[in-house]
């Protein structure tokens, strides 16, 4: 479908938006990504949006256009960062108001009793990744230690938040 010249551009982007981007997003509220993950996941995107686009790197001869250029030209609202970074915390909002004996609040907040750890230092985990989607969307701050934990308590204000906080992150 997506290689398909006649078919409608717009057509092309609702679809990928629909079936390729939500099944390769599915349960990334919960992943705990690096920086060489989301280079990943950006290039993917962008791939398929040069595909929906009619512009790829076979069939032109200059310069193949950026993940910024793609995103503009497709008319997508956000990159697949910033929609991996909102759906995390607005997990996280969720993971929050949990009962404290919730299985999902358990793993993902409590330490771990026992074990060793690795040699070359720890994976991050759950919790650090999400300190670093509040610093990435302006959320977070030093001086602020875990007010985020308070914030939460309400939904409707820290969806806001986060929506804020994205779009804080596309204009910088």
């Amino acid at each position: 479908m997506y290689d398909r010249r006649r078919a409608d551009r717009q057509l092309k982007i609702r679809l990928l938006q629909a079936e390729v981007v939500e099944t390769l997003l599915y349960g990334c509220a919960s992943w705990s990504l690096t920086a060489e993950h989301y280079t990943k996941l950006n290039g993917t995107h962008r791939q398929f949006l040069t595909r929906c686009i009619d512009r790829s790197k076979r069939k032109r001869s200059d310069r193949p256009l950026c993940y910024a250029q793609a995103l503009i030209q497709a008319g997508c609202e956000e990159p697949i960062e910033a929609t991996v970074r909102k759906r995390g915390l607005c997990f996280a909002d969720f993971v929050m108001r949990m009962e404290d004996s919730r299985l999902p609040k358990r793993m993902l907040l409590g330490a771990m009793a026992g074990g060793v750890e690795y040699r070359g230092g720890q994976e991050s985990d759950w919790v650090s990744r999400l300190g670093e989607d509040l610093v990435a969307f302006n959320m977070g701050d030093d001086k602020e230690g875990g007010k985020w934990k308070e914030s939460v308590k309400d939904p409707e204000v820290w969806y806001n938040k986060v929506e804020d906080g994205a779009a804080w992150r596309m204009r910088k």
